[in-house]
């Protein structure tokens, strides 16, 4: 069967496409198959978490960095079946993450008890100020850690959440709306394409740096609840996802990468084709081994504990329980996030 690859196939066709070459429906078995175990592994994590940990708001965190992976699974597939909603899935996949980042921040937070507690816990913690993406910048101070350090942190992440719908969104309607009518959007959506993924990828490196700052102060205090695991999941999810992008689109540019047989030779189709496809391959293998990093923390008995200097011993175990946080402890209005909830945390508060 011949396909007409400049045009941009509806749903219909793109299944068509794959079944008309053994290898590309081969491929559609296999991203079927691991966007199912994707989804599956999450569904048997968030019955594990609701089940095993007690901690409203600290579990709510949990689960919401959990999702990072079947969310960029899913929205994959939708775009590699529906090319028309590629840059749609790719937006939506784009903006949890960021919201997972700054999740994150908020369960480093949580497992100090508060954010009077983080300052106090990191009061005499020197932050080296040389760390990845300036990692080569020698001439970078260390800083002690502050509210003010905090604040600065707090906004580095937040404007990866302001930024991303703007470099996003733009590129995706001009893309739209040059595919029913080719115009002068189609001569701006070039124009504008590399230097909005170049934007994108500094945005991102910026949250990336903001929030390995914290990380490496707390990285010590915060070791014994598995926290490296979880920040290295979903910062392999972000920087897999941002420099595929953008090794992609250079090769691309520079007609590396000019067809894919039978599937599409538009070079927009087939840049979201292989992100799609690489992102499809590499999150069960990430979900895996978050899913193993949560196993490990409930084993350990720490998810009922914080980093806290008041401290008073469990009469059974001789664990360590947290105090609730201080009345005085107002966070400066910045957000409320107690060690200690009974109800799940409502998650349109994290931006």
């Amino acid at each position: 069967m011949e396909f007409n690859l400049s045009r941009i196939p509806n749903s219909a066709e793109m299944f068509d496409r794959f079944r008309s070459e053994t290898w590309s429906f081969v491929v559609l078995i296999l991203v079927v198959l691991l966007t199912i175990f994707t989804v599956c592994l999450y569904i048997e994590a968030l019955v594990f978490l609701h089940r095993r940990f007690e901690f409203g708001s600290r579990r709510g965190y949990l689960i919401y960095i959990c999702g990072v992976f079947p969310v960029h699974s899913v929205t994959s597939f939708i775009g590699l079946c529906i090319p028309t909603a590629s840059f749609a899935c790719n937006f939506l996949a784009d903006m949890y993450i960021a919201m997972a980042l700054y999740a994150l921040l908020l369960l480093m937070t949580d497992l100090f008890g508060g954010l009077d507690e983080t300052v106090r816990a990191l009061s005499e913690t020197a932050i080296p100020l040389r760390q990845p993406p300036c990692c080569c910048c020698v001439c970078l101070p260390s800083v002690n850690f502050n509210k003010r350090m905090f604040h600065r942190i707090r906004v580095g992440m937040l404007q990866y959440i302001i930024v991303l719908p703007i470099v996003v969104l733009v590129p995706a309607l001009l893309w739209v709306d040059q595919l029913n009518q080719p115009s002068q959007s189609s001569g701006i959506y070039s124009t504008i394409e590399i230097p909005a993924t170049v934007i994108n990828a500094l945005s991102t490196l910026t949250a990336i740096y903001s929030i390995m700052l914290l990380f490496r102060a707390s990285r010590a205090p915060l070791r014994r609840f598995q926290l490296p695991g979880q920040f290295v999941s979903v910062q392999l999810v972000l920087v897999l996802v941002n420099f595929q992008r953008v090794i992609l689109t250079i090769l691309i540019r520079l007609n590396v990468v000019e067809c894919i047989q039978p599937l599409h030779c538009t070079s927009d189709l087939v840049l979201k084709t292989l992100l799609n496809l690489l992102i499809l391959f590499e999150m069960p293998l990430i979900m895996l081994g978050n899913r193993i990093v949560i196993q490990r923390w409930i084993r350990s008995g720490t998810n009922t504990q914080c980093f806290q200097p008041d401290v008073k011993a469990d009469a059974e175990g001789g664990k360590h329980i947290c105090l609730p946080p201080s009345e005085n402890n107002h966070n400066d209005g910045a957000f409320d996030n107690k060690a200690i909830s009974g109800t799940d945390p409502d998650l349109s508060t994290l931006v």
